[in-house]
């Protein structure tokens, strides 16, 4: 699970500097995976 965290962190902060570029591989990741820790796709 803490890798998981990181992984979003990693993803997070590289989303503002190539915009929705990262975005999209961010809820991609998280589709086959339930959403435990955030209720939404963010």
């Amino acid at each position: 699970m803490r890798n998981l965290a990181f992984n979003h962190l990693r993803f997070y902060v590289l989303s503002p500097a190539n915009g929705a570029f990262t975005l999209v591989p961010l809820p991609k990741r998280l589709k086959p995976r339930p959403p435990s820790n955030r209720p939404g796709p963010d």
